[in-house]
């Protein structure tokens, strides 16, 4: 593994590893209550917490996330700083496949809403087209909404206000109420 994306995964492990210690340890969270939301690098977090810890999260949400870090590095060389994206990922093909959340479809057991603006130049939309299409084959509760004209900051306001929307109908319908 190159020791600059080393990073990538220190963060990932950070955001699974806090959950389970405020859920435990500070009991400011109840199981069964909690869902990871997160845009762009977020979202990225947000698919792997689905894939790796769904004994933590009820439900999980990816606004314009990564879901495919072997495309990104793939794609890189359309950018001017494909080098830097190189070292901040490496260049490990097997790693970056098994640091994908798409690679790990099958796996989720939880519901999965995928948020992503058609025209976003950061996160391609490919992205969350290709999570959803790997969710639905393997039979996984997943809700895929592509905002019209919307780009990676959600700069459109009515776009903001559908994703607000969205999650609060998601939230809703996968964290129980009852206890």
């Amino acid at each position: 593994m190159h020791k600059n994306n080393c990073l990538v995964k220190a963060l990932v492990l950070l955001a699974l590893c806090c959950c389970p210690f405020v859920v435990s340890a500070q009991e400011l969270a109840i199981p069964g209550k909690i869902c990871i939301v997160g845009g762009s690098y977020g979202g990225y977090a947000s698919l792997m917490a689905a894939a790796k810890q769904q004994d933590t999260f009820s439900c999980a949400a990816s606004i314009n996330g990564v879901s495919d870090q072997w495309e990104v590095w793939a794609s890189a060389r359309r950018y001017m700083s494909k080098e830097i994206i190189r070292k901040q990922l490496g260049t490990d093909k097997e790693d970056l496949i098994a640091r994908s959340p798409i690679s790990y479809a099958k796996t989720i057991d939880i519901p999965v809403l995928l948020i992503h603006g058609e025209k976003d130049r950061v996160v391609p939309v490919s992205h969350s087209r290709q999570m959803d299409k790997a969710l639905r084959k393997a039979g996984k509760t997943v809700k895929f909404v592509e905002l019209e004209n919307g780009n990676h900051s959600l700069s459109i306001e009515q776009n903001r206000i559908e994703t607000l929307r969205l999650l609060e109908e998601f939230l809703a319908m996968n964290i129980d109420e009852s206890t």
